[in-house]
Formats: structure tokens, sequence, C-alpha cells
């Protein structure tokens, strides 16, 4: 049965600090948290992008994506695309306008938190698809807390 994605868009706002880092190559997704000026707790999430994976697709810093989720805890897998709408996440890096429009720089997404577990999964778990969608499989094998 084929999987049928539901691309999530961005919704614009203050995602404060983060927690973790990812290594240098793959694909990391990692939470945090962080307390907002009222006293309550704020929840973020980052999907981070190693040079490696940003050179497999042909992404640039600066570029406009999105992703999504299929499946259901055990079976599921993510997908990333480009968004040429110009709508979605703009993959960003801490060094930035130095690494503006380069792939051989890591790119990160950030959001409000969403059910994706933490994972750290290699390029070589990963595919391209001939959309153009970028495969992530996520297995308790790259699970990480």
């Amino acid at each position: 049965m084929p999987l049928k994605f539901d691309w999530i868009k961005p919704t614009r706002g203050n995602t404060g600090k983060r927690r973790g880092t990812a290594g240098a190559n793959g694909v990391r997704v990692s939470h945090g948290e962080y307390k907002k000026s009222d006293g309550t707790m704020a929840y973020s999430s980052q999907i981070r992008l190693g040079p490696d994976v940003m050179k497999y697709c042909r992404f640039l810093v600066g570029d406009r994506v999105v992703f999504a989720v299929a499946g259901d805890g055990k079976d599921m897998c993510m997908a990333i695309r480009r968004d040429p709408s110009g709508d979605g996440f703009t993959l960003s890096n801490a060094r930035g306008k130095q690494a503006h429009g380069k792939h051989d720089e890591y790119g990160t997404l950030k959001m409000s938190r969403k059910d994706i577990p933490q994972v750290d999964v290699p390029l070589s778990a990963c595919s391209l698809n001939d959309q153009g969608f970028l495969i992530v499989p996520i297995l308790a094998e790259y699970l990480y807390e």
C-alpha cells in the first residue's frame, strides 16, 4: 500500500532554546523546551540535515522545504522535499549569511514540537524517490534520548 504523506507547513513564531546537537552527517530530529515570559513551558523541534544529505538532495541553505510523517509508532518514515511555493520551512544555518546558498553546510528546520521521535539517521539508511522526496526511516535502532 503506498504511503500517504500529510505535508506539514510552518507556523511562524519563536522556537526558543534548543537542546542537543546533531552529528556531522545524516538526519537528526531533536526536541527542546523553554519557559515563555508568562511562565508556561513551550516546546520546539528541529530537524538537522548534515552536509552529506544537503549535497545528496541538492538542498541549499535558504531553500524552503516541507516535511511529512507517515505511519505510526513502529512503522514510521519522514519525507522532506523542496517547497516550490516558498511557503515551507527555511533551511537555516548558524553561520547565517556566510552559509546562505551553500550545500556543503548543514541545514536546520525549526518548528513547534510535532509527534516525531528523536532520531539520528545516517544518509545510508535514507533514499531519494523519483519525485524528489528524501525518505527517512524512523526505526528503533536510530532512536536516542
